[in-house]
């Protein structure tokens, strides 16, 4: 069947070949023939190679697609690598903040102890951000108080504390010291914006070395001057110079 089919379409096109020529001598007209044989030929190679060309552009369309995002794959993958190392050195600088803040806790907790009274005189607020003035007395036989001691704010009725001041200078019996841990943020914003015009210390207030107690439940403050933006729970009540 298949045989008959391909012999009877040979046969055809031969046969529509012959006629075309015959009729074109009889006409004198050869040239026609020819064109209408160069035409069929045209048409011919276009159906046989239409489909193979059609499918050659789509597979180089399809290829340029793929090339694209092959490259943004490329360069997403560079970045995400690029991410990693980034939080790989973050991490270990953090790991190291946190190693040192551990050793400014401990010392400073330790150091704290050298002074047998300390009581706030003072604060004010200036280009530093805010700063505690404090009086204290030495224990007998001590070195005086060191740069790094930490002592909790508290309140003295209800024994809140309101954070951890740390000493960045002393000059004889009085220590300056600055905020370093928060336990109520929205107090130490209030008290910097009171000490522009009222330097008297908070009333009510004292100050005792900080354990590691004085750091549960709180927010850090590694800043030292404080954002007037920061919210948080608690107030502090304002005075005046003759509280």
């Amino acid at each position: 069947m298949t045989f008959f089919k391909h012999f009877m379409a040979a046969l055809v096109a031969l046969a529509s070949v012959v006629g075309v020529f015959l009729g074109a001598i009889q006409l004198e007209v050869l040239w026609a023939a020819l064109v209408i044989i160069v035409i069929a030929g045209v048409y011919g190679l276009l159906r046989a190679f239409s489909k193979p060309l059609l499918q050659t552009i789509q597979r180089l369309q399809a290829h340029d697609r793929l090339s694209s995002e092959l490259a943004e794959a490329i360069a997403d993958l560079a970045a995400a690598r690029k991410k990693i190392v980034q939080l790989e050195d973050e991490r270990g600088e953090l790991y190291e903040r946190g190693v040192d803040e551990g050793q400014a806790r401990l010392t400073g907790w330790a150091s704290a102890h050298k002074a047998s009274e300390i009581a706030l005189i003072a604060v004010s607020s200036g280009d530093e951000g805010l700063q505690l003035t404090a009086q204290y007395q030495p224990q007998s036989g001590t070195a005086p108080l060191a740069t790094g001691s930490r002592f909790e704010l508290i309140v003295n009725a209800t024994h809140e504390s309101k954070g951890v001041v740390e000493v960045i200078s002393v000059d004889g019996d009085l220590a300056t010291l600055v905020c370093v841990y928060r336990t109520v943020p929205r107090f130490w914003p209030e008290l910097e914006t009171r000490a522009i015009t009222d330097p008297s210390p908070p009333p009510g207030h004292e100050l005792r070395p900080a354990g590691v107690e004085a750091y549960q439940g709180s927010r850090t403050s590694l800043p030292l001057r404080l954002d007037d933006n920061e919210s948080a729970s608690g107030t502090m009540e304002p005075t005046t110079n003759g509280d």
